[in-house]
């Protein structure tokens, strides 16, 4: 994996940090960043699915053309 640095806004932030105390609250922010980017660019067609060596914990919710 390639480590990149990046400036998130606290909204944003907030954002992800709440996802994680709702959804996967053993889930790190680096991974809770991970899926949401896998989310988008499975959302947007730009990977099919989740399937792969990153594939995120069960307990996550699926992309919406997962499947």
């Amino acid at each position: 994996m390639t480590t990149i640095k990046l400036q998130i806004p606290p909204d944003l932030l907030a954002a992800v940090d709440r996802f994680i105390e709702e959804e996967v609250p053993s889930a790190s922010r680096t991974d809770a960043m991970v899926a949401a980017l896998r989310a988008w660019a499975v959302g947007n067609g730009l990977m099919l699915s989740w399937r792969g060596p990153q594939e995120p914990p069960a307990s996550w919710p699926a992309a919406a053309n997962d499947g």
